[in-house]
C-alpha cells in the first residue's frame, strides 16, 4: 500500500542498496507537493521513511512554499527550482 510505512521504508532501503557503499554520505530531499488527499499523508509517510533511514535529509517539505509549484501541483516553477538548488547548495 502507498500509505504503508513498511512499503516506504522498503523502497528507500532498496534505493540505498542500489546506490551501494559510498565515500560520502547519501543526501535525500524530502517530498512535498500541492496535491490533495491522500497525497499529503503519503508524502508524510515517505518523508518519515527517508528520515528514519539515517541519510542526510534535505528538508524540502519543511521549506516548501505553494508559489514554488506549477499548476500541475507537482513540478517546480522557475522560482521553486531556484529554491531547490539553494537547498542542495547547503550540502
Amino acid at each position: 500500500s502507498t500509505n504503508s510505512l513498511t512499503a516506504a521504508t522498503s523502497y528507500v532501503s532498496n534505493m540505498l542498496d542500489a546506490i551501494g557503499p559510498t565515500a560520502k554520505p547519501v543526501s535525500w530531499m524530502t517530498v512535498h507537493t500541492k496535491r490533495l488527499s491522500p497525497w499529503p499523508t503519503r508524502e508524510g509517510i515517505f518523508n518519515r521513511a527517508i528520515v528514519e533511514s539515517g541519510v542526510e535529509t534535505m528538508p524540502w517539505d519543511a521549506e516548501f512554499q505553494s508559489m514554488w509549484v506549477s499548476a500541475d501541483k507537482v513540478h517546480c516553477t522557475p522560482t521553486g527550482k531556484a529554491a531547490r538548488v539553494a537547498l542542495y547548495a547547503r550540502l
